[in-house]
């Protein structure tokens, strides 16, 4: 083996130019792959930070082209008391509120969560406890949950930071515990700190009455399957509890059904599709390398046939030069590979770059492990598909063809490897129309998504978010009022604005609020 290696070696060497294309051709295309596998891996197949995460689901109420509507409160009390397939159901709002430290105001993100959602995901506490049941009641105890990141980044990860109180929003409350940080990949990244659920209507951020009235859609739905129960049949087991309610309460929820999603699958919805597309593109850029890296190898071949000859009429079974051969495409294969790795590093990089934070899961990319794994196997697929049918036919080597028609002056193959050769071409080339096709359609759609006419001209917007987060204002409507009317007024004054306006979520934002359908002409 160590000779085969050190003759490798230098036939390689022997052919500098056709080494560095080959290596050239093999180092984008791993390269490529493997960045574009590590996506995939990061966003789609890597399983959430939550013990068993494979039970995890979201559950939904969807209602005409939103099939991912979000619940009530009373739906949910019903249905958790009455399934049989779930270990828990758990409800989540996120909103904003301040924490006033030093006198000085920081905005946080606080989920205001059912006690229930702590056994769903199923994460030990780092310090403390959590919040109970009998916690999260209305007008209950004011008991906060700080994230693991929050207690580090605001807090200098203080371990007396538990029994103390924190003021957020004007209100006092005592943190219980600190939860690890896996529990912001539970939904919208960032989650700072965890509060109960009822604790919205204390804060006044939403009224009193969501908590009765069945046609207040404001909370995310989770829950966790009992083990060896199937998707299906959870989803069967609340639609026949919300069959039973449709009876029980006629006319409410009209229009509405019910869905369960894996947790996973629902979070990357909106670009799962957009991923796997890149990794089937992956898979042909990766085909096509092959095809080509075989069509150099047979070119090459044609002028070592005399070698091959030769090493065959000295003794050499065509076992031992099909090993040889192969062991040359190996050569070019780990080295393209070693190529590829650092491209796939410099793409993920690159990637990383320009990939907006707030999209979930994509900021996780990187070359680990599994990239490299990845990577080994693509070099022994190169190996196979590019290295084993031209190793095999110019393995098939004896004197007089070779002489005669095979090995010539002229250094033509025979009829049946120009055969081969051709199929490889066609097939090259086909695969190439399909790729620059698929792609030429992507740029002209990212183009005219660029490009397309929005109704306004968007470079001299100012979007500004401000939350007014202090419990004075937002118990006294006339006070609320007056401070909009105040800041919109100040603004309209700057010399530099033509004009201003004020809505709760700005179009195009995103969000469940975001997605509503706009009219150009009316107001909604």
């Amino acid at each position: 083996m160590l000779s085969h290696f050190r003759y490798s070696l230098r036939q390689l060497l022997k052919a500098p130019g056709f080494t560095i294309t080959a290596v050239v051709i093999l180092g984008f295309s791993i390269g490529l792959s493997t960045a574009i596998f590590s996506l995939t891996d990061a966003v789609l197949l890597k399983p959430l930070p939550f013990p068993s995460s494979e039970r995890l689901v979201q559950v939904c109420l969807p209602y005409q082209h939103h099939p991912f509507s979000v619940f009530d409160y009373p739906d949910y009390v019903d249905m958790a008391a009455a399934q049989h397939t779930f270990d828990s159901l758990a409800l989540k709002v996120v909103r904003t509120v301040d924490l006033r430290t030093n006198g000085e105001a920081q905005l946080l993100q606080a989920a205001f969560v059912s006690s229930s959602l702590f056994r769903v995901t199923g994460l030990p506490v780092i310090l403390g406890r959590i919040f109970t049941e009998t916690e999260d009641i209305p007008n209950g105890p004011l008991v906060a949950v700080l994230s693991e990141r929050c207690w580090r980044s605001r807090f200098q990860s203080d371990p007396n930071i538990v029994g103390k109180n924190v003021v957020l929003s004007d209100l006092s409350l005592q943190v219980i515990g600190i939860v690890p940080s896996q529990m912001d990949d539970w939904g919208p990244p960032g989650i700072d700190v965890y509060l109960p659920i009822h604790a919205v209507a204390t804060f006044h951020l939403l009224r009193n009455d969501v908590f009765a009235e069945r046609a207040n859609h404001l909370f995310a739905c989770f829950g966790r399957l009992k083990e060896g129960v199937s998707l299906s049949e959870g989803e069967a087991d609340l639609k026949t509890i919300q069959s039973n309610l449709f009876i029980h309460y006629p006319g409410v929820n009209q229009g509405r059904s019910l869905r369960v999603f894996p947790l996973l699958g629902f979070i990357v919805n909106d670009y799962a599709t957009t991923v796997w597309l890149l990794a089937a593109a992956a898979v042909v850029l990766l085909i096509v390398s092959c095809l080509n890296i075989g069509n150099l190898l047979f070119a090459r071949g044609l002028y070592r046939r005399r070698e091959i000859m030769i090493r065959a009429t000295l003794g050499a079974s065509r076992w031992r030069v099909i090993g040889q051969l192969l062991l040359e495409t190996l050569l070019l294969s780990a080295i393209g590979g070693i190529a590829g790795i650092v491209i796939a590093d410099v793409c993920v990089l690159g990637a990383k770059s320009f990939i907006p934070t707030d999209i979930y899961r994509f900021q996780e990319l990187q070359v680990n492990w599994n990239a490299l794994g990845f990577t080994f196997c693509t070099i022994i697929v190169a190996v196979l598909v590019a290295g084993l049918l031209p190793a095999w036919n110019l393995s098939q080597v004896t004197l007089t063809p070779a002489l005669q028609g095979e090995g010539g002056r002229t250094g033509t193959g025979g009829p049946h490897r120009h055969r081969i050769q051709t199929g490889l071409v066609t097939t090259q080339v086909a695969l190439t129309c399909v790729l620059l096709v698929a792609a030429g359609l992507l740029i002209r759609s990212f183009y005219a998504t660029q490009t397309m006419e929005l109704g306004f001209k968007p470079d001299r917007l100012f979007v500004a978010a401000i939350s007014l987060t202090s419990v004075k204002y937002e118990s006294d409507d006339a006070k609320t009022v007056a401070f909009w009317d105040d800041v919109l007024t100040k603004i309209r004054q700057m010399p530099c604005v033509m004009g201003a306006g004020m809505n709760e979520n700005p179009p195009l934002n995103g969000g469940a609020m975001g997605r509503q359908p706009l009219h150009r002409g009316r107001s909604t």
